[in-house]
């Protein structure tokens, strides 16, 4: 094993093995789910597609394991899917309507678990931003009205953004989001205070 990562599951028949694990890829933690195969040298070699998960994807996909598990284990284990499960594309679409539709900003500032500037969630055509005061930036300024706009504009749209990657982007283009949110949130600390 790899010392920069943690194996959690190895699974499958000696041929060919899923492995789950933990590890860095350009210093970012990520969970990796792949594939590996006994190449000709008799070697286990990843194969060239899986899935490597951030944080923020790994919470959606805990969140919808965890809301759906009956759905998902009755449909592994039958083939045929509930009344109660959504086809994807439906969820989708509708998830695509709800956030272009955003009417009406609300602003909250207090800390948030991470190192994010912000938080956004929905309630219907309601976006509500939660400015995180872990942020030096965001402390500073959180009396400046201007600068709360701005902070409150640039979070929805990094967060609609984010949310409107479709799955069928590549890893790549996830990742690449991904990294620009959380380099953003970093340099805004480095700001001077009050500007």
């Amino acid at each position: 094993m790899d010392d920069s990562q943690l194996i959690l599951k190895e699974t499958g028949s000696s041929k060919r093995r899923l492995r789950i694990s933990l590890k860095k890829f350009k210093d970012n933690p990520i969970l990796d789910m792949r594939y590996f195969f006994e190449n000709n040298k008799g070697e286990m070699q990843a194969t060239q597609k899986g899935l490597t998960v951030t944080r923020n994807r790994f919470l959606d996909i805990f969140d919808t394991l965890k809301t759906n598990y009956e759905e998902i284990l009755s449909f592994l284990e039958t083939g045929i899917r509930s009344d109660n499960t959504k086809d994807w594309t439906d969820e989708k679409i509708s998830a695509l309507k709800s956030l272009s539709s955003v009417s009406k900003i609300e602003t909250i500032s207090k800390e948030i678990p991470g190192k994010d500037f912000s938080d956004v969630t929905y309630e219907g055509a309601k976006a509500l931003v939660c400015l995180n005061l872990k942020n030096k930036y965001v402390k500073s300024n959180v009396k400046n009205n201007e600068s709360i706009k701005t902070l409150n504009d640039v979070a929805l749209a990094l967060d609609l953004a984010h949310r409107l990657v479709s799955e069928e982007e590549s890893n790549e283009v996830q990742y690449a989001l991904e990294k620009f949110c959380s380099e953003f949130s970093r340099q805004l600390q480095n700001l001077p205070e009050g500007n």
